[in-house]
């Protein structure tokens, strides 16, 4: 009778522990269900040359047309202006631009190397805006070398990369690098462009007053591409890696579909994005 009483004990204290999981199952269950939302940033750039314009002025007919009959002595304004869009998500970049120099009457681009020089040394940055300012309609009013030399050929805020491009001649590439003017120092941060940063290249195309008659042919008619390229900052140690994962989605071939917007005589550009 005491070995009955003993069972009946254990099938009791068995029910009860069957009992206590149970209520703790339901506890831990009674939550409410988390939802996690996952957004995909993107890298978004703005491109314009406020400052360029190929058409004649309806309202100013006889006002000169960029980019057209340049002559020794002359500067027109071009200011190529890359921007990232300051909108939400939009992301830190490693940005560069991409240049080329393109013959207007073949489309290929320019491999002689005297003819590159020539159009090169017309390429400038004033960060003034005053400097170079176009002299059009001042009497005796030029730009000669000695002044020229005195302007970059592009905005210090980039330097030139020739890892791709030494055996490749007319094409370029100009990195992004900040206020400091040097890739990856002191730490990086400065190399990152950021949601709402703007930056020109350059501001003018000047001809120096030295050029004779055999160098404006050597030029002749040109086009100078330019197309910004970025790619997120995340995930890359530096800007030498980034960039050396863009060229990846990249080539050293020129645009097939460059366009003339204009029947220019002395110089003709194409921007492309």
């Amino acid at each position: 009778m005491n070995k009955k009483i003993a069972v009946g004990g254990i099938l009791v204290t068995c029910a009860l522990a069957a009992s206590a999981i149970g209520g703790t199952m339901a506890f831990l269950t009674d939550k409410d269900s988390a939802v996690n939302t996952f957004t995909v940033g993107h890298v978004n750039l703005d491109f314009d040359e406020p400052d360029w314009d190929p058409n004649p002025d309806p309202e100013n007919p006889d006002a000169p047309i960029d980019g057209k009959d340049l002559v020794p002595g002359r500067s027109t304004d071009k200011t190529p202006v890359i921007s990232s869009v300051d909108e939400k998500d939009n992301m830190p970049a490693y940005m560069r631009v991409k240049m080329e120099l393109v013959d207007t009457e073949t489309n290929e681009r320019i491999t002689d190397p005297a003819r590159i020089q020539k159009i090169m040394n017309c390429i400038r940055y004033d960060a003034s805006g005053t400097g170079l300012s176009e002299t059009v309609g001042t009497q005796g009013a030029r730009f000669d070398q000695k002044t020229m030399d005195t302007f970059p050929t592009v905005n210090p805020m980039f330097v030139e990369d020739t890892t791709y491009t030494a055996n490749t001649p007319g094409l370029y590439y100009f990195n992004y690098v900040g206020e400091d003017g040097v890739v990856d120092e002191p730490n990086g941060n400065d190399d990152i462009f950021y949601a709402g940063d703007s930056v020109d290249l350059f501001t003018n195309v000047v001809i120096p007053a030295e050029y004779l008659n055999e160098d404006m042919k050597l030029m002749g008619n040109y086009k100078i591409a330019l197309q910004p390229q970025a790619i997120q900052a995340e995930g890359f140690a530096n800007a030498t890696e980034a960039f050396d994962a863009l060229q990846g989605y990249d080539t050293t071939e020129h645009l097939a579909d460059i366009n003339d917007n204009t029947d220019l005589e002395k110089f003709d550009d194409t921007k492309s994005e």
